[in-house]
């Protein structure tokens, strides 16, 4: 086994975590009062879901989320698994980083830029979803640093 093979594998357990947890609970007031009605969005990796008392309603499905996370499971794979070459290795970990970043750029895009834009008060909850990018980079930087010093 190889010193950054943990790393990586921690990496795609971080992945596969965060495409079954959900990932924030969104409270929107579309008046800015707080008398008025709050609609509630959980969201996941792959779509949001409306709750509401007689039964939860599809609120759209997210596409570049869940794509950016399986791209960074793939890819850590196949630095674990398919190359051998220190260089090359380097290189995937550094495109490791794109797929990562972009995960949690779209996690606050759909949480909450997309929902501020139409509504007036929101409220963003995160839950431990949010945190497996983070956990990933971190990761990912062991993996890296591990690579480097051979």
């Amino acid at each position: 086994m190889r010193p950054y093979s943990i790393y990586l594998i921690v990496v795609i357990a971080a992945g596969v975590i965060m495409l079954f947890l959900p990932i924030s609970t969104v409270r929107i007031t579309t008046s800015g009062f707080e008398e008025s009605k709050v609609r509630t969005l959980e969201m996941s990796a792959f779509g949001k879901t409306e709750i509401l008392p007689e039964g939860n309603k599809d609120a759209g499905r997210n596409i570049l989320l869940p794509v950016s996370i399986i791209l960074s499971i793939l890819n850590s794979f196949a630095i674990l698994l398919l190359v051998k070459n220190p260089s090359t290795l380097v290189k995937l970990c550094g495109l490791n980083y794109v797929f990562i970043c972009a995960a949690i750029v779209l996690v606050f895009y759909y949480c909450d830029f997309q929902t501020s834009v139409k509504n007036i008060l929101v409220v963003s909850e995160y839950h431990a979803g949010a945190v497996m990018p983070l956990l990933q980079l971190l990761f990912n930087f062991g993996a890296l640093r591990k690579i480097r010093r051979g």
